[in-house]
């Protein structure tokens, strides 16, 4: 905690930018709990959870929006994936958090792997990682430490050096209990909301296209749209015969 207010007021109030701080674990290791209690922390005894994001639209909306908070975003492997790279919503957060680093905000994001993330946000645009180990307990990274993370692109093996200290943290339904089962039900709702959109969005009609048609249409080689589809950078389905189908909404995507 301590260490998060230095570079706050190093990153904030002597170079006038924000503060990126990257937490990994595992489902069940508790990171969501680490960064409810950190944000319990800097706000003096309390959590905003209408400032917590699920979705790559929540975060990106309250990040413009806002000026010096403290924001949350509980998976942000929804903007920032890396086998999404070049994708609409990738590019936008990117860009997003280069524009927009005057906000001053101290902005945690949540992700279960390492090899997930983004290598523009893990080394260019982030300045500390925390790695949950187990519930419990983590592992952090200063932005020299977490430059010094390797990713292997093939077996996603991920090499980290030695931490620049070990540390713990408490169970926040035995320390906060009011604030975690607001958590609790904001996550819920939220979860929720969400699933409805999906459901929305799914029941729309959509037109698919094949990997010639949509390649002709992006001007892409139909070899490279079938890597980039092996490679998870396109949404598409299989048929019966083994051929892909690749949603034409998409288009947008790569042409913007």
């Amino acid at each position: 905690e301590k260490n998060i207010v230095k570079m706050g007021r190093h990153q904030i109030d002597k170079k006038n930018k924000d503060l990126i701080i990257l937490v990994i674990g595992e489902p069940g290791t508790g990171k969501s709990s680490l960064t409810l209690l950190l944000e319990n922390f800097l706000r003096g005894g309390e959590v905003d959870f209408s400032k917590w994001s699920y979705t790559h639209n929540q975060h990106t909306a309250h990040f413009r929006k806002n000026k010096r908070e403290v924001l949350n975003y509980d998976e942000g492997r929804d903007s920032y994936y890396r086998r999404n790279a070049m994708s609409k919503k990738n590019t936008e957060a990117l860009n997003m958090l280069f524009q927009y680093r005057f906000k001053n905000h101290i902005c945690f994001i949540n992700f279960q792997n390492v090899s997930d993330i983004e290598p523009d946000l893990l080394y260019d645009r982030s300045h500390a990682l925390i790695r949950v180990t187990h519930q419990g307990w983590f592992h952090f990274f200063s932005n020299e430490r977490k430059d010094s993370i390797s990713v292997d692109s093939k077996t996603k093996k991920v090499d980290y050096p030695d931490p620049n200290f070990r540390g713990a943290f408490p169970d926040p339904a035995e320390e906060l209990p009011d604030i975690w089962k607001e958590y609790e039900k904001d996550n819920e709702e939220k979860l929720e909301e969400q699933a409805e959109k999906e459901e929305e969005h799914d029941s729309t009609p959509t037109s698919w296209l094949s990997t010639g048609d949509f390649a002709e249409k992006v001007s892409l080689s139909p070899h490279k749209v079938r890597e980039w589809c092996d490679e998870g950078k396109l949404d598409h389905k299989r048929l019966p015969n083994g051929d892909r189908r690749i949603p034409e909404d998409q288009i947008d995507e790569i042409l913007d």
